[in-house]
């Protein structure tokens, strides 16, 4: 008797942060269910400097370890260097040259020379005035995605996409939407900041970064106050946070949690505030449409009830979204907080898969 088995193995989705470098691989059986076949998080050794062709390098040697197939990869464009804006442009039919005009206002916009920026838009959901034509468009400067491809490229990975990081969670998060609630908010919480998307069935309809927010300025504020080092705060963040339940935390974790618990309810406060401004714009902008889940990933995600107290504070189902909401988890070994943090991978690994007819572009 002879067995057959057909797995089709996705890109290989990798997220770029400024403190760790996170990658996915999902594969694809006969039914077409998305298994995550492979995993990774791994500490930079240069933190926040721009990524190098000798990270990437160490980054190839590391994935042939830990089970990841071929050499294809959708990543990130760089957070620094990813522009969004909201426009109004002729309608479709006019026979304007659309692109051009949504080149030169996203020039004019972040005050950059047109021929620098490569630009990608998407139709906004209908309900605008029929004479014009709402987008969202999202830019990248050339030089810096010439310079990831190079680094990327110089150990042999074929690069099939820059993608921006507000699509790659409007896929991940399609576990969650629905036609009934088509309106949500997705967060990723990184180190060096923390990015809002608002999503509106498969369409990405806005977003922005909170300045402040990130783990790093968290972290600064703990060890300036406090002198504690980074491992430390990491496994407090993590076992503790915000809990005070000493049947469920280890006393003497309680205990030396009660050192950070000052910075890190100011953290929260500080971030609360930046959401309900944007939460405020969702509701203007879709008022027949009900806000009333916000997702979290990324590594901040998993301060230990973060996601309790934004629910409370902003008055909405709050949800860490792990490996095993958005597909059939298979890798083993992988912690709370490192899955949390594949998120964004993940949903580079769907690219260009596509949902509802939706057109992707990437930056």
């Amino acid at each position: 008797m002879v067995f057959s088995f057909s797995t089709t193995r996705s890109a290989i989705g990798v997220d770029i942060g400024s403190r760790y470098v996170k990658a996915a691989q999902l594969s694809y059986g006969r039914d077409g269910v998305a298994k995550l076949s492979a995993g990774l998080v791994l500490e930079r050794e240069s933190p926040a400097e721009v990524f190098s062709a000798d990270e990437a390098c160490r980054l190839m040697t590391v994935l042939d370890r830990r089970g990841f197939v071929g050499r294809e990869l959708v990543a990130t464009v760089p957070s620094e260097s990813l522009m969004t804006s909201l426009l109004t442009l002729p309608p479709r039919g006019s026979g304007a040259p659309l692109t051009e005009i949504a080149t030169a206002e996203m020039a004019r916009t972040h005050r950059v020379d047109a021929d620098a920026l490569e630009v990608a838009y998407w139709d906004l959901p209908s309900g605008a005035k029929p004479d014009v034509t709402p987008v969202m468009a999202a830019a990248c400067r050339h030089e810096h995605a010439e310079a990831l491809l190079d680094a990327l490229e110089w150990p042999g990975f074929e690069v099939l996409a820059l993608d921006a990081e507000g699509w790659a969670l409007c896929r991940a998060a399609r576990t969650w939407m629905t036609a009934e609630q088509p309106l949500a908010a997705a967060i990723d919480i990184g180190w060096r900041g923390v990015n809002f998307v608002l999503l509106h069935g498969a369409s990405v309809v806005y977003e922005r970064t909170l300045g402040g927010t990130g783990m790093h300025a968290l972290s600064e504020m703990i060890h300036r106050e406090q002198a504690l080092e980074q491992p430390v705060i990491d496994y407090l963040l993590g076992q503790v946070g915000l809990s005070r339940d000493s049947d469920t935390v280890d006393p003497d974790d309680l205990r030396l949690a009660e050192r950070l618990r000052g910075p890190l309810e100011q953290h929260v406060d500080a971030l609360v505030q930046e959401l309900r401004l944007s939460v405020s714009y969702a509701t203007h902008q879709y008022p027949n449409a009900t806000l009333d889940r916000l997702l979290l990933s990324g590594g901040g995600a998993m301060v230990r009830g973060l996601a309790e107290q934004l629910g409370q504070a902003l008055e909405m189902e709050a949800v860490v979204m792990t490996p095993s909401a958005i597909c059939q988890p298979t890798v083993r070994g992988l912690n709370e907080s490192a899955e949390a943090s594949l998120s964004v991978a993940l949903g580079l690994a769907m690219y260009p898969r596509q949902a509802d007819g939706q057109s992707e572009e990437a930056a």
